[in-house]
């Protein structure tokens, strides 16, 4: 059993993380409701172009553990001095890494989306919506790096306080430009793009206000950051950066069978795999916590005390994890009703794979609570090997065995990634318990 009082610092970290990723999701999720107004063709384009537009936010976003890693062992250290150089690193890497990309990412959408999708209408819809996401590179890199210093800071309440005041913008701008109230010209898919890209700018504006104002002495946009800083940012974050690119690489690749099974399972699928993303968010939330508490530990010198962390975090997230999925094992017509995907056989293709998703979510609820603890610890290299290991070399072959080889549903695919993510909990709870992360310096 956990003790009382370690229980009560998790979960006062936590809370307002879970907080910030549950706002974050729910914009998602209010995105794919409105937008299911649209029909089954507008629903699977943004799916898709989605999924792949996280391969380029990714390349930015991986900064944010770095930023995180390093502000938890300087503030374990006591040097709140320096707690803003990591962050300013962190800015400047989103600055000059992001920029390039992003024009990149522009002029290749109409070739890229193609390779992944056959159906012309679905085409038509997702370039300009996925154009338009991926504007969004810089400020993602920016936001995330605010992130990673608040959560480092252990004060993860002002980035919270800054992601629901930017979503609550973002759904009225949805409401406006999708549908063409309040005034705007109806826009269809991509109004909501054009919301989202408008509303994350703001966001970053009322980050560096947030900053400004509460971390006054501690080197915030002082000057460029050091060599040294730099290199410690780019030793976690590039793995990092890697290791998500990867990640949402291997789910493009996986809507593309998913898309080649047919449009309707594309549909149901990118709903799925929302909810999952949403229902896994008290996991993320704890993993993120279990990093600082982790870095903090390491910073004062105590790895055994690193060690127990997770273990603690984890025995609070599973149960959690076994709560949030119940509603999707007892209740999965309501949950693919909701989305309008209540057709008698869109409901027989989707119903059995609903229910796999709410039983494995402790599962992947562990998961993230493992890795974001490595990764607290400055292990993100050996995050990124058994990310991209279980992914690409296990998950990924199987998924185009089952749905292009042998030509099976949507059930036998969730299948496929339940068994994915119990091989990679496994992997990731092995390399907790050797423990050979206690010696890595930052």
């Amino acid at each position: 059993m956990i003790e009382r009082e370690r229980a009560k610092t998790v979960i006062k970290l936590a809370l307002p993380i879970i907080g910030a990723m549950i706002s974050t999701n729910l914009l998602t999720l209010v995105d794919t409701y409105m937008v299911s107004f649209l029909g089954e063709t507008s629903l699977a384009a943004v799916g898709i172009s989605g999924f792949a537009s996280n391969l380029v936010l990714a390349l930015v976003a991986g900064f944010s553990v770095g930023v995180q890693a390093i502000t938890a062992r300087r503030l374990g250290e006591g040097r709140e001095d320096v707690l803003c150089l990591p962050l300013n690193g962190g800015l400047f890497l989103s600055l000059v890494v992001g920029g390039p990309i992003t024009l990149l990412a522009w002029f290749l959408v109409p070739y890229f989306l193609p390779i992944l999708v056959a159906d012309p209408a679905v085409q038509a819809v997702g370039v300009p919506y996925m154009r338009y996401i991926v504007l969004c590179t810089v400020a993602v890199g920016l936001s995330c790096s605010f992130q990673g210093y608040w959560n480092g800071r252990g004060k993860p309440m002002y980035y919270m306080i800054t992601l629901i005041i930017t979503h609550i913008i973002n759904v009225i701008l949805n409401y406006a430009l999708i549908f063409g109230n309040l005034g705007f010209p109806e826009m269809g898919v991509t109004g909501a793009a054009i919301a989202s890209f408008s509303s994350l700018c703001l966001g970053v504006l009322i980050y560096f206000g947030f900053t400004l104002y509460k971390a006054r002495g501690q080197s915030f946009l002082a000057g460029l950051p050091s060599r040294e800083t730099l290199a410690g940012l780019l030793k976690l974050g590039l793995p990092s950066s890697i290791q998500r690119t990867l990640f949402w690489l291997g789910y493009t690749v996986f809507f593309w069978v998913v898309a080649h099974v047919g449009t309707t399972e594309l549909a149901i699928g990118n709903v799925l795999v929302r909810l999952t993303l949403i229902i896994i968010l008290p996991g993320m939330g704890m993993g993120l916590a279990s990093a600082t508490l982790v870095g903090q530990a390491l910073g004062r010198g105590e790895p055994e005390d690193a060690q127990r962390w997770a273990w603690d975090v984890l025995k609070i997230g599973g149960i959690i994890g076994v709560i949030l999925g119940l509603p999707l094992m007892i209740f999965p017509e309501a949950v693919l009703g909701f989305f309008h995907l209540n057709s008698p056989e869109t409901l027989a293709v989707g119903r059995a794979a609903t229910r796999l998703v709410g039983l494995t979510t402790p599962l992947f609820v562990c998961n993230f609570i493992f890795m974001h603890s490595l990764l607290g610890a400055g292990a993100a290299k050996r995050v990124m090997i058994t990310s991209i290991t279980c992914q690409w070399a296990l998950f990924l072959p199987a998924v185009y065995l089952v749905g292009i080889v042998l030509g099976k549903g949507l059930f036998l695919i969730w299948v496929v990634q339940a068994f994915y993510g119990l091989i990679l909990g496994f992997a990731y709870g092995i390399q907790w318990q050797m423990g050979s992360w206690k010696s890595i310096k930052l």
